[in-house]
């Protein structure tokens, strides 16, 4: 077969940027693929099974792939780095400032190449090269569900457009070269979080909080991170690199300090939730990133669309609504779908992803069993009755349908006495 193939049975003749999203929903994703062979081959075979959910178009150079973008709309485009012609970052960079809405995958032999490491804006998820069905399929359907947590194109286009995860500073990458080692010193994590005025700050204000009820405060960071916990260490420091990252350009229009307690609040809650539960730890690490990053939507939205976020506040409180009501009437869609939908394209768990996603009406999902869910849900609830200062607009409300259904009405009261003494 030719380097330049394209199977677009289907695709509207003159398909544009604007398409209609109903007729995005109704017809299978379209993707498309830059790669020399033998990438090309491995890709037809993989892609052989779920031939009748995608549309592939197959391109070997740059110029080709810019002439088919030109020519048919796509919802995902995978590249190697180099191409015949040029630079497949430097295309897939192209594409997040032209056609924003589309995810961006990277096929590469090399997940330890600097340059590669360098170019992390230009892609949202690395496809390890040579392919196999555990990392390309799965990085597929994750695009696939995207597609339709998110239907608005004018949403897509403004979270496309957000890097992908925030540049790393120095000491987070240190930090987590340091978690990824065979045996992670504890002393020298302190070490790394003692030399981030930022990063040891938050870690200290947390251990010392209410939440610990310690008979005197802690101002080592060595000793924080032994209380805490690696794996809670390693979220909290994401989440600080990412609230940063916000910071320049959401303040205008969000209180983040009050957002950034509350998240860092929800955090633990959902924590002590899940422990209550009797859950493996694995939940119990994933409730608490889900909780640290449920309200991440706010942060996007603010940043992109900051009038139209202020629009929905103003809203909210004129008319006592719950922000996300006011939110959905402004934009189609609420902070969770967007923040979900944004943590999506950066290869977050699916655990992690429901819990954003679904915080607010979690009987909207399909997931129907006690888990990071619930934890993210009803500690959202606790936190905002406990503590009515940082409420934006109306607070939100249990969804009885969903506990009903699990069977955990009677365990609400527990949870709410408990969980703001829990501990990490």
């Amino acid at each position: 077969m030719g380097s330049h193939s394209c199977d677009l049975r289907g695709f509207s003749p003159g398909a544009t940027e604007e398409r209609p999203v109903a007729e995005t929903d109704a017809m299978p994703l379209r993707l498309l693929v830059v790669a020399e062979e033998p990438t090309r081959t491995e890709l037809r075979r993989l892609l052989q099974p779920i031939a009748d959910r995608w549309q592939v178009c197959y391109a070997a150079s740059s110029e080709q792939a810019a002439s088919e973008l030109q020519r048919s709309r796509f919802d995902v485009i995978a590249s190697e780095p180099s191409l015949v012609d040029g630079d497949g970052v430097a295309l897939l960079r192209q594409v997040r400032a032209t056609r924003p809405h589309m995810v961006r995958l990277l096929l590469s032999r090399s997940s330890a190449d600097q340059a590669l490491l360098r170019s992390i804006d230009a892609w949202h998820q690395y496809v390890p090269l040579p392919l196999s069905g555990q990392s390309l399929l799965p990085a597929l359907a994750r695009a696939q569900a995207l597609s339709t947590l998110l239907a608005s194109e004018v949403l897509r286009r403004a979270v496309g457009e957000m890097e992908s995860l925030p540049a790393m500073d120095v000491s987070y990458r240190q930090l987590l070269d340091e978690l990824r080692s065979p045996e992670p010193s504890v002393r020298r994590v302190g070490q790394i979080i003692g030399g981030d005025i930022a990063l040891s700050a938050r870690i200290l204000q947390l251990v010392n909080s209410a939440f610990f009820g310690l008979p005197k405060r802690l101002s080592n960071p060595s000793e924080a991170v032994m209380l805490l916990g690696l794996e809670t260490v390693k979220a909290l420091a994401l989440a600080t690199n990412i609230f940063t990252y916000f910071d320049r350009t959401s303040a205008r229009v969000l209180p983040l300090p009050a957002i950034r307690d509350h998240s860092t609040s929800v955090a633990a809650l959902a924590k002590t939730v899940v422990r209550q539960e009797g859950l493996e730890k694995s939940t119990l690490d994933e409730a608490f990133i889900s909780g640290l990053l449920h309200d991440i939507g706010k942060l996007v939205l603010a940043a992109q669309l900051p009038r139209d976020y202020a629009r929905a506040m103003l809203l909210a409180g004129e008319e006592r609504l719950e922000l996300v009501e006011a939110e959905r009437r402004i934009f189609g869609a609420s902070h969770a779908e967007v923040g979900a939908y944004l943590l999506g394209l950066w290869g977050f768990p699916e655990a992690v992803l429901q819990g954003v996603a679904f915080h607010h009406s979690p009987s909207r999902s399909l997931t129907a069993e006690v888990g990071v869910l619930t934890a993210v849900h009803v500690a959202n609830i606790v936190e905002h009755e406990a503590y009515p200062a940082n409420r934006i607009a109306v607070p939100p409300h249990y969804d009885s349908d969903y506990l009903r259904q699990l069977n955990l009405e009677d365990r609400l009261l527990t949870w709410s006495s408990t969980s703001l003494k829990g501990t990490f």
